[in-house]
């Protein structure tokens, strides 16, 4: 567990304050922790083929020594850590992309940004967070706000887009907000721009596609700069 970070019943604490190099690896130090006790988990039950296959993997838990939240069930794992790539690539990007801004000012790699006020957003009440899933700031104090899902299909049921816009037209309390990123599948992002007339109208722009080198054969992850339209 990161040093900095509070202890917590949730897979990995939040990363508050550090540098952006040492923040990558630490968190992908953690996410390999808990990929390789999936490893674990799931080799102890390979051998005990039944009928009742799928409901024993379900229940599986995996354990972490040391860990924040030591116990998980297995689907959650899973869950959390395609997050976890995502946020990860979106780190390595803005490292490469975002030069300046190489302080980690909050990061949730596995809790979602805390929230505060309830508001509408088409139609549908939402609350507004105290911060994002990534912050990161410059040395004038400039920062870059990033949300993070990992929702792949071809439909948003449970309306994640509009959600991820509220948490990035959030009050910023004065600070200057350089850019902000929506950072999905590529599923996803096609999703937001099947109708390009709309995603514009929300202040979708540009796309970035992200080749993360450290998995060259995962799905790809992409940036979606956003900026609040003004009504």
């Amino acid at each position: 567990m990161p040093k900095n970070a509070k202890a917590s019943r949730h897979m990995i604490a939040p990363l508050v304050g550090t540098a952006l190099e040492p923040a990558l690896k630490l968190l992908q130090d953690e996410h390999d922790r808990w990929a390789g006790a999936v490893h674990v988990a799931v080799r102890g039950h390979s051998a005990h083929d039944t009928p009742m296959r799928g409901i024993q993997l379900k229940r599986i838990e995996v354990e972490v020594e040391g860990a924040a939240g030591q116990r998980q069930k297995l689907t959650e794992v899973i869950n959390q850590l395609a997050t976890i790539e995502r946020l990860l690539a979106a780190m390595r990007w803005a490292r490469s992309h975002l030069h300046d801004f190489d302080t980690v000012v909050i990061a949730h790699p596995t809790t979602s940004s805390r929230p505060r006020n309830v508001f509408e957003v088409d139609g549908a009440k939402r609350s507004e967070p105290a911060d994002n899933d990534l912050i990161l700031a410059d040395a004038a104090g400039r920062q870059c706000w990033f949300e993070v899902s990992d929702v792949v299909g071809e439909s948003d049921g449970n309306r994640k887009e509009a959600k991820e816009r509220a948490s990035l037209t959030r009050a910023s309390n004065g600070v200057e907000v350089h850019r902000r990123y929506l950072v999905v599948s590529q599923s996803f992002c096609d999703l937001i721009w099947r109708n390009e007339q709309a995603a514009r109208a929300k202040g979708y722009g540009a796309r970035h596609p992200v080749s993360d080198l450290a998995e060259p054969h995962a799905q790809e992850t992409w940036l979606v700069e956003f900026s609040p339209v003004e009504k």
